[in-house]
């Protein structure tokens, strides 16, 4: 598997499409890795990947050096969304893009983390489209991000 390939040092971007089949363990393999200590941007659209990835992604080391993080289109609910705005791993993050969820179980408190997160300091770009978003938090997510945030799902960075 490409998570623990020892010649991936100085890999910069790192972009899987499509490939269903690599889910939350195959992702998880891939936030645990320390083989990707170059990783700059991360891009996962479309992978099944759920829950249990985010939190991985969130919890490792590896991600501190992530300057954009992209998963779109993917089973990421409340649980996710919460441990990537509280996640400590992610102080250089400017582009976050979690659109194209499945969020109709969404609650309001896990997109309310991100305005209210400690972390994220330096986002540039937060995509949350396709959530129903309450007015408050809309509001919430506005103040605190200003012109950052968006709520497109066919909005990207250019960053």
């Amino acid at each position: 598997m490409i998570a623990a390939s020892p010649h991936l040092g100085r890999l910069v971007v790192l972009k899987i499409n499509g490939n269903r089949r690599l889910g939350d363990t195959g992702i998880s393999a891939i936030a645990r890795s320390r083989g990707l200590p170059s990783l700059r941007r991360l891009v996962l659209y479309d992978t099944s990947m759920g829950d249990e990835a985010a939190v991985a992604i969130a919890d490792s080391e590896s991600s501190r050096s992530l300057v954009v993080l992209e998963l779109t289109n993917n089973h990421v609910s409340s649980r996710g969304f919460e441990a990537l705005a509280q996640s400590p791993n992610l102080p250089n993050l400017r582009a976050l893009d979690l659109s194209g969820q499945d969020t109709t179980s969404m609650s309001q408190s896990a997109l309310l983390a991100f305005a209210e997160s400690p972390y994220l300091q330096k986002i540039e770009f937060l995509n949350l489209g396709g959530a129903e978003i309450e007015e408050a938090t809309r509001d919430a997510l506005k103040k605190r991000f200003k012109r950052a945030f968006v709520d497109d799902r066919h909005a990207e960075w250019t960053g």
